[in-house]
C-alpha cells in the first residue's frame, strides 16, 4: 500500500510544511552533535556526576532524596539522630524534578538522572526558541541559527549541574511569546478574547514559574509593559486585564508550591535562620551592562580571556554576573533594541510577519521589554527599590540576562530575516553565506574548551569515595547512625578549611542503609544539638554519641587545619582503636560500641523538675533549643524571630500535678519600641502572657502555670515563646541589624505545683 505524501496532513499549529518539520529535526540533531562536541561527552560517563563539589552536591542530594523517598521534603537517611527536612528552605522549581521523576522510571542512578536532565535542557531550549521564532514567521534558516545560539549561550555552561534549574531556561521563549501576544493585541479577535490564547497563557505562565522562580518573577516584571503596550495598540481596556491574568497565573504557581511550607511553618514555627537575604545583596548580584557585552572570562582565545580577567579585577562586585555575556549575535541585537528608536522608521522593517504585523511593531515590543528588563535588573535599578520596599529575596537580578538574550537574539533574527528577504532568490546565496559565517563565529565565541568539566579528576574522586563508603557500609549494621565531623550546618555553610560546602553529602550518595548526621536544618533542634556537641571534649563527644545511638564517627580530614591529627589521636586513645582511613587519606572513621539501632533514644534532652537551666555560654543550654535562638553568650541567650522554642524530656512530674514555669529575662524594648508582648504556649496551648515595658518592667522574673493535663499531654515537653510585636534594630532605625530581637533569657526552671491557683 502506498501513501501519497501530498495527502498526509501536518498539524498546522506545529508545522506548516515539511521544510519546517525538517528545520525542527535539524535543530534537534544539531543540538545533540554540538553538545557532544562542546561538552566533550566522549570523555564523560553518565553514571558519574559532571560536577562533584559545592552546590552540585546540594542539587544531587535533592535528586537522590527524591529517588529514595519519592519527593524532596524529608529524608530519614540524613540529619541523624533527628531528620532531614527541606521545608524550611523555599522550594520553587518543582517542574525540573517532576520531569526527572519520569527519568527515574528508567534508571535508579541519581547521577544519570541529573546529567541527562542537564543535557536535555540544551535541546529543549533550542526547540522552544525555534518554535517561538517560527510562530512569528521568521524564516527557517534564520530561526535555526537563532535557536541554536540561544541554547548554547555561555550561561548554561557556567551554571552547569550546580544551578541546573537556571541552566534549563526552555520556558523563557514561550513566556516571551505570551508577552508579545499581550503587547501586540493578539488576544483579541472580533473584539473578543481568545479562550485558547488564555488557556495557553495560563499554562506557560504557570509552568515558567514552576520551572524557575526567577524566570517567573522576571516575567511578572515585564508583564505591565506588555499590558500597557497592548492597551495603547488596541485601545481595549481588557488588555490590562490580560496582564493581571498573567500575574494571577504566575502567583498561582508560587502559591501552590509554598502550600507544604506554609503548613510546616504553621505547626513548627518560622525558621528565620534559613535563606535570609540582606537588602544590599540585590546590588551586589545585579546586572551590569559591561558583562552583557564583554566576552566571558573563559573565552577560547586566551588573549580575550586575559583581557576579561583584568576587566573583572578592575571593578567591584564582580561575581555570578560575569556569566551574563550575550554572545556576538545577542550583543548586536541588544544594542539594536536599546537604540531601536533610531531605526524604527526604516522602510524595510515594514515587512509583515505574524498576523501581518509589521516587523517594526514586533521589534518595538521587543525593544520595550528589553528596556524594562535592563532598567529593572541593572545596578541601582528598580530592583533596588523592590528589595528595599517589598522583598529582598529576589536578589540575583543578573539572571534576567537570559530573558535579554532571547529578546536580543530574536530581534536580530528578525532584522537579518528582513534584509535577507529583500534580496531576490538568486542573490540570497551570498547573504546566506554571510549569515552562516556570523553564526559560526558567534557559536565559537559563546563556547570554549575551558568550559568542559574535568571528567577524569571527577571520576577519580568519585570512585575513591564509592570504594570507601561501600566498605564502611559493609562494616556497620543496617540503619546505623554515623556522626560526621567537622560539624557543618545545612544549608549554605560555606567551606571549612579545605572541605567544600555540602561535602558531607558524598557519604549519603554512596550508601543506602546508613543514617548520616549531616543535613539538620539550620535553626532547628538538630542544629543546636550539633552546635553544642561541637564544643564538647572528645570524651564528652563519644559519651553523648553513644547515648544517642550512634555507631561510628566519620571525619573529613580536609575540614581541619591539622588534617584532624589531634582529634584522631584523642579518639584513638579513648576508643583504643585505629581509624579506618580512605586510600586517598581524606577520610577516617572510628567505630563506637554496638548501639540499639532498632530502638533509638528520645531526641530531647532529659530535664529534672526543679533544676535551673542557665542560658549562659558555659552551661550548654543549646541542648534544649529547637527554634529561634541566637548563640549563647556569657550573660545568657537572646531569641531570634517572633517564635522561640524549647523542647525537653521531663523527668519526675506526676501526671496529677501542675508545673510552674519561671524565667528570668529581659526584653528588647526602647523609646522607639516601648513594649514587648510574649505569649507562653506549652504543648500547643497558651498558659500565660508576659508584658515587658521600657523603663518599668523591661526585665525580671516572669512565671506561668502549666496545668497537669498539658504536662501529661505529651513528653517531650514543648515550650513556645511567641512575640508578635518583636522588632529588629533595622526596623526601628537604630542600626543595620536586620535580626528580629525579642527576649534575652538568663535562667529558666520548672517546678511542681501541688495546689495551683
Amino acid at each position: 500500500m502506498r501513501i501519497k505524501l501530498d495527502r498526509v496532513k501536518i498539524p498546522r499549529y506545529f508545522f506548516n510544511s515539511y521544510t519546517e518539520l525538517a528545520t525542527y529535526f535539524a535543530t534537534l540533531v544539531s543540538s545533540c552533535i554540538l553538545l557532544f562536541i562542546f561538552l566533550n561527552l566522549g570523555g564523560s560517563t553518565l553514571s558519574t556526576p559532571f560536577s562533584y563539589a559545592g552546590d552540585a552536591l546540594y542539587k544531587a542530594n535533592e535528586v537522590k532524596t527524591m529517588m529514595d523517598t519519592g519527593w524532596l521534603f524529608h529524608n530519614p537517611s540524613l540529619g541523624a539522630p533527628f531528620s532531614y527536612d527541606r521545608l524550611d528552605f523555599p522550594r520553587f522549581d518543582s517542574l525540573n524534578y517532576l520531569i526527572m521523576k519520569i527519568f527515574l522510571i528508567f534508571t535508579k542512578d541519581y547521577a544519570i538522572v541529573l546529567n541527562s536532565y542537564y543535557l536535555l535542557s540544551f535541546i529543549l531550549c533550542a526547540l522552544s526558541a525555534l518554535f517561538v521564532m517560527k510562530h512569528f514567521k521568521v524564516s527557517n534558516l534564520v530561526a535555526f541559527y537563532g535557536s541554536i545560539l540561544f541554547a548554547f549561550l555561555p550561561y548554561p555552561f557556567f551554571r552547569g549541574i550546580p544551578h541546573f534549574s537556571n541552566a534549563a531556561y526552555y520556558m523563557i521563549p514561550l513566556s516571551v511569546m505570551v508577552l508579545l501576544w499581550t503587547a501586540l493585541g493578539s488576544f483579541f479577535k472580533d473584539g473578543k478574547i481568545s479562550r485558547k490564547h488564555l488557556l495557553v497563557t495560563f499554562l506557560i505562565s504557570f509552568l515558567t514559574s514552576l520551572q524557575m522562580p526567577y524566570n517567573g518573577f522576571f516575567m511578572a516584571v515585564l508583564t505591565p509593559a506588555a499590558g500597557l503596550s497592548g492597551f495603547l495598540k488596541t485601545k481595549n481596556f481588557r488588555a490590562l486585564l490580560i496582564a493581571v491574568f498573567i500575574w494571577f497565573s504566575i502567583a498561582s504557581a508560587f502559591t501552590i508550591e509554598q502550600i507544604p511550607r506554609i503548613q510546616h511553618k504553621s505547626v513548627h514555627g518560622v525558621n528565620v535562620s534559613v535563606a535570609e537575604r540582606s537588602v544590599t545583596e540585590v546590588e551586589l548580584y545585579s546586572l551590569r551592562l559591561s558583562q552583557l557585552l564583554v566576552p566571558h572570562f573563559k573565552h577560547r582565545i586566551d588573549k580575550v580571556a586575559e583581557v576579561k580577567d583584568r576587566f573583572d579585577d578592575t571593578f567591584l562586585h564582580t561575581n555570578e554576573n560575569k556569566t551574563s555575556y550575550l554572545g556576538l549575535w545577542g550583543a548586536i541585537g541588544f544594542l539594536f533594541l536599546l537604540f531601536f528608536v533610531v531605526f524604527s522608521k526604516v522602510d524595510k522593517l515594514e515587512s509583515t510577519y505574524f498576523r501581518n504585523i509589521p516587523a517594526s511593531s514586533i521589534l518595538a515590543s521587543l525593544s520595550a521589554l528589553n528596556i524594562v528588563a535592563f532598567s529593572y535588573a541593572t545596578f541601582a535599578g528598580f530592583s533596588a527599590m523592590f528589595a528595599f520596599f517589598v522583598e529582598p529575596k529576589i536578589r540575583a537580578t543578573n539572571r534576567i540576562s537570559v530573558y535579554i538574550a532571547f529578546l536580543s537574539i530574536f530581534a536580530l533574527c528578525i532584522v537579518l530575516d528582513v534584509v535577507r528577504r529583500s534580496f531576490k532568490p538568486r542573490k540570497r546565496f551570498f547573504i546566506n553565506i554571510f549569515l552562516a559565517v556570523i553564526f559560526f563565529i558567534s557559536l565559537l565565541d559563546q563556547t570554549s574548551p575551558k568550559l568542559i568539566p574535568k571528567y577524569d579528576a571527577i571520576q577519580e574522586n568519585y570512585e575513591h569515595d564509592k570504594q570507601y563508603f561501600s566498605l564502611l557500609e559493609e562494616r556497620l549494621p543496617d540503619n546505623a547512625a554515623v556522626y560526621q565531623m567537622p560539624y557543618a550546618f545545612y544549608p549554605e555553610r560555606g567551606p571549612i578549611n579545605k572541605m567544600t560546602d555540602y561535602e558531607h553529602l558524598k557519604a549519603y550518595f554512596h550508601t543506602s542503609n546508613l543514617r548520616w548526621s549531616y543535613g539538620s536544618a539550620r535553626g532547628r533542634q538538630g542544629y543546636y544539638w550539633n552546635m553544642d556537641l561541637a564544643e564538647r571534649s572528645p570524651a564528652e563527644l563519644v559519651q553523648r554519641l553513644e547515648n544517642f545511638g550512634f555507631s561510628a564517627i566519620y571525619i573529613n580530614r580536609l575540614g581541619f587545619e591539622d588534617r584532624a591529627e589531634t582529634l584522631m589521636q584523642d579518639l584513638s586513645n579513648l576508643l583504643q582503636q585505629e581509624p579506618l582511613i580512605s586510600e586517598n587519606e581524606r577520610y577516617a572513621t572510628f567505630f563506637l560500641p554496638d548501639s540499639d539501632v532498632a530502638n533509638p533514644p528520645y531526641l530531647a534532652e532529659p530535664y529534672k523538675l526543679g533544676d535551673t537551666i542557665s542560658f549562659s555560654a558555659n552551661a550548654h543550654p543549646m541542648v534544649f533549643y529547637s527554634l529561634g535562638w541566637a548563640k549563647p553568650e556569657d550573660w545568657g541567650t537572646g531569641t531570634l524571630g517572633k517564635d522561640a522554642r524549647l523542647v525537653m524530656q521531663v523527668d519526675g512530674s506526676p501526671a496529677s500535678n501542675a508545673v510552674e514555669l519561671s524565667a528570668i529575662a529581659r526584653a528588647f524594648v526602647n523609646e522607639e519600641h516601648p513594649k514587648l508582648d510574649v505569649e507562653v504556649i506549652v504543648n500547643g496551648e497558651e498558659v500565660g502572657q508576659w508584658e515587658f515595658v521600657y523603663g518599668e518592667s523591661a526585665d525580671g522574673e516572669r512565671k506561668a502555670v502549666i496545668p497537669a493535663d498539658l504536662v501529661a499531654k505529651q513528653n517531650p515537653l514543648e515550650i513556645v515563646f511567641k512575640m508578635p510585636n518583636a522588632k529588629s534594630p533595622a526596623e526601628l532605625g537604630i542600626s543595620s541589624d536586620g535580626r528580629v530581637l525579642g527576649l534575652g533569657i538568663y535562667e529558666l526552671r520548672l517546678d511542681n505545683v501541688s495546689n495551683p491557683l
